[in-house]
């Protein structure tokens, strides 16, 4: 019941895929990265954030599951609670382009604990040197979704997703995520819970690719077309 307790971090993740180009600014500098473990050929890194007990976190590996479908089911913003763990209501606020769009999403909590909502701005960068496409993801405010007494109002300091195809049936992707859910959870329970969840959550998209194949949309075409010049 606790692995719930961490649903709202990990669907950060992926929520920030709904709209993709802001810059490097958010993506935290890779020296800063520690080296937990390795679980089920996933690496767990994590780094301290200032001013807070809540760490940050980064899980990086493949799954096997063309890059194409990968970035259109993270994309599928209305459909995404089919198969995201722990995801209750995921809502476009704003569907600005292709590559941008605000988001709004309520994320279960176990019992007693309040449900977390939150409201995401995403958009897609392509990260020229580290030749990867970033889904760059925060919390903002937005006055089309205000403060709703039945949730607990999560701040998210940075949720990135970064992919680039390995094969034309295998992914490499990375998450970095810092993710504070407020309310009465301790943080050493989210850091805890934190370091599994992603694998959960790229199991559950691998078998979303595998499941149900979508078109990619055009802008994300382009995109794709773009790394797979850098890759060259």
């Amino acid at each position: 019941m606790m692995n719930k307790i961490f649903i709202l971090l990990s669907l950060v993740l992926f929520i920030s895929i709904d709209a993709w180009s802001i810059g490097p600014s958010t993506i935290p500098d890779e020296n800063a990265w520690k080296k937990e473990k390795e679980i089920e050929g996933y690496t767990i890194y994590s780094r301290n954030e200032e001013g807070s007990s809540i760490l940050g976190f980064k899980l990086a590996g493949k799954i096997n599951a063309p890059i194409e479908q990968v970035m259109q089911h993270l994309r599928d913003v209305e459909r995404s609670s089919e198969w995201t763990p722990g995801l209750v209501i995921k809502q476009t606020i704003e569907d600005k382009s292709d590559l941008e769009a605000i988001t709004y999403s309520v994320s279960e909590m176990p019992w007693p604990l309040k449900s977390r909502d939150y409201i995401m701005h995403n958009e897609l960068f392509l990260h020229k040197e580290k030749k990867l496409l970033y889904v760059i993801s925060y919390s903002i405010d937005d006055p089309r979704k205000g403060i709703d007494d039945n949730y607990v109002r999560a701040d998210i300091g940075y949720s990135n997703i970064g992919v680039r195809p390995v094969s034309h049936n295998e992914t490499y992707i990375e998450w970095t995520v810092f993710a504070d859910p407020k309310g009465i959870v301790p943080a050493f329970v989210v850091n805890f819970y934190q370091k599994k969840y992603g694998i959960e959550f790229f199991k559950a998209l691998e078998k979303r690719c595998r499941d149900k194949k979508l078109d990619l949309r055009p802008g994300l075409k382009k995109m794709l077309a773009q790394l797979r010049g850098i890759l060259k």
